[in-house]
């Protein structure tokens, strides 16, 4: 049996007012675990205001992020509450996105930060024991 490690985000850019995430691993690509789209996104501007986003999947590795009420994007959320209807985004393996250092995470036992522009990490561990909600911030926090 082969072991596939789940995806974690690469890198973020931002392309004609969508947030573009790519992610590495996750096997042969990203999916969506039901339905025909993505759930659970949101996205903020300069004003840092969350609203529900729009997202679907970019080639094998790559998920585009977007609001037409936000043409600047600053930030990204997934599955960022403390009960997610419908977190969907996997692997080909039915795998969640796991932390990185770009993204700040909350667990459901707790808050485990992930270092964000140098910043220092909090209880990297505990955010094995549940699926992530992620955050993807450029260098501010909530």
């Amino acid at each position: 049996r082969k072991l596939v490690d789940p995806p974690a985000l690469e890198k973020t850019e931002i392309t004609g007012g969508k947030k573009i995430l790519t992610f590495d691993g996750g096997g042969a690509g990203l999916k969506i675990k039901d339905g025909d789209k993505l759930d659970e996104f949101a996205i903020a501007g300069a004003d840092k205001k969350w609203i529900w986003a729009e997202a679907k999947i970019v080639g094998k590795n790559k998920v585009e992020v977007w609001s037409p009420k936000i043409a600047d994007p600053k930030a990204v959320r997934y599955a960022f509450n403390s009960n997610p209807k419908h977190p969907n985004l996997v692997s080909s393996a039915g795998l969640p996105p796991t932390p990185s250092a770009k993204l700040q995470t909350r667990c459901a036992t707790g808050v485990c930060s992930v270092p964000v522009s140098g910043r220092s990490q909090r209880d990297r561990t505990s955010s094995i024991q549940a699926p992530p909600r992620l955050a993807v911030r450029d260098g501010w926090s909530r």
